[in-house]
């Protein structure tokens, strides 16, 4: 699956916080791919910049607080 479409999996407020906490991790994996770095460098970037760590989330506000800076890494480069 693409980027987006496990982003817009992710923001489906109708799924468990599980399903989309995983389909944000799953955007990490899309993003290190693009800038070949593994994905827990992606994982630990958005933790440093948003101060959400997508291992252990279970807070939607959290999950969509790294979302925004995942598409900024995204976008940006790390």
């Amino acid at each position: 699956m693409s980027y987006s479409s496990h982003r817009k999996k992710a923001l489906d407020i109708t799924q468990p916080i599980k399903h989309r906490v995983s389909h944000a991790r799953s955007c990490t994996v899309c993003v290190s791919e693009k800038f070949r770095v593994n994905r827990a460098a992606v994982i630990d970037e958005v933790l440093s910049r948003s101060g959400v760590d997508l291992n252990s989330t279970e807070n939607s506000d959290d999950l969509i607080k790294a979302l925004d800076v995942l598409e900024i890494i995204r976008f940006d480069g790390m």
